[in-house]
């Protein structure tokens, strides 16, 4: 390698460094890898940073809760820490930036299974320390939903949160539909819960939200595979297609067709009722 393409590298990686910093202010970004674990950690973790130059804990959980974190690569054997959080998280990121979660538990359990070091700082082994994280519960961490006036609600689990919002009047599917909804298909917790439309409506809500449209013939609350109608003139979002042939007698396979050729529904309606 040229000092050429060392110096590309090094203005390339300089260039990044001050971007990041106006992205994300709070951090140096002068240790990348340890800065973006912090950084990822806080934002899906939903933890609070803590002041710079915190001693022994980098982060706050929503119960004031002090939170270590540790960033390590797949070729990382041990790592070190000191003393001073009530939990460790440590995640293991990949060359592509993506990451998982090593270990994110009682930091006091983990100080019992290390070795301490000669300046005083403890050490342990990552493959140890993922055979603790099999036998650890997580912390526990209130959930919180925004509904659509801005106001959070806030409860232990899923459970206090449906029964929450049933006090309050909110008509809500079964828990176990809301369950299965974020296990297994990775719903935002508000459109789990129905105070947001599914997930197959999500780039057009902001016409509604916004644009004065409306939905039709109401409200979706079900996925169902349906892909969302706009009607620019009608100022209209029909949850499917279907809906939208049924309302102006159109027939599918006609709207299909001219739809892919770019035509919008007034143009579809004119047509169909002139041939």
């Amino acid at each position: 390698m040229t000092i050429k393409e060392v110096k590309k590298l090094v203005t390339s990686y300089t260039q990044t460094k001050n971007k990041l910093k106006k992205l994300a202010p709070t951090f140096n970004w002068g240790n990348l890898l340890a800065d973006y674990g912090e950084y990822v950690c806080i934002q899906h973790y939903s933890l609070k940073q803590a002041p710079i130059g915190t001693k022994g804990f980098d982060a706050k959980t929503k119960r004031n809760k002090s939170v270590q974190i540790k960033t390590v690569r797949d070729t990382t054997r041990n790592i070190r820490f000191t003393k001073g959080a009530d939990y460790l998280l440590v995640i293991e990121v990949d060359e592509d930036a993506e990451w998982n979660e090593v270990y994110y538990g009682n930091f006091a359990k983990i100080i019992k299974a290390s070795s301490m070091t000669k300046n005083g700082k403890y050490t342990i082994g990552i493959e140890k320390l993922k055979k603790i994280s099999n036998n650890t519960y997580k912390p526990k961490e209130d959930i919180e939903l925004t509904l659509k006036t801005g106001r959070k609600i806030t409860a232990a689990s899923r459970e206090e949160l449906h029964k929450k919002l049933t006090k309050m009047g909110h008509k809500l599917p079964r828990i176990e539909t809301i369950n299965r909804r974020i296990n297994d298909f990775d719903w935002q917790l508000e459109r789990a819960f129905q105070i947001k439309v599914p997930p197959n409506y999500a780039e057009v809500e902001n016409l509604v939200e916004k644009e004065g449209y409306e939905w039709f013939p109401e409200t979706p609350t079900q996925d169902n595979s349906r892909q969302p109608f706009v009607s620019d003139f009608e100022k209209r979002v029909y949850i499917s297609q279907k809906y939208f042939c049924k309302e102006h007698g159109l027939k599918e396979w006609y709207v299909s067709e001219k739809k892919e050729l770019g035509w919008d529904s007034a143009r579809i309606i004119m047509s169909f009722r002139q041939s």
